[in-house]
């Protein structure tokens, strides 16, 4: 079982005359599938193929629109962004997290 956790801290904004302070949100992610990258990155629309979720590039467009799909905590809408080793991308039940070809599992 792999555990992977996200720290994220973001700055006080003042938002008319309001004080808003976000601390600090911790995500814990189990059971994340490792997918290896033949080269420096991978589109997220490839990596929807490879794992079964979509048949072909053109269909992630529409999945991206219709379901929640976060790279590193944040959702993400575009096919074409560029995965790279230690990126981890959830939907659902599913966490996949990116790393070099030379890495072991």
């Amino acid at each position: 079982m792999h555990t992977t956790s996200f720290n994220f801290t973001l700055k006080i904004h003042k938002i008319d005359q309001i004080s808003v302070k976000i601390e600090m949100i911790r995500r814990e992610v189990e059971n994340v599938e490792q997918v290896k990258l033949k080269s420096e990155f991978m589109k997220l629309q490839d990596l929807l193929k490879i794992v079964g979720i979509i048949g072909t590039g053109g269909a992630a467009k529409g999945f991206l629109s219709e379901y929640e799909v976060l790279v590193n905590n944040e959702r993400e809408t575009r096919r074409g962004r560029k995965l790279r080793p230690g990126d981890i991308v959830s939907f659902g039940n599913n966490d996949f997290q990116l790393v070099a070809s030379d890495e072991t599992s």
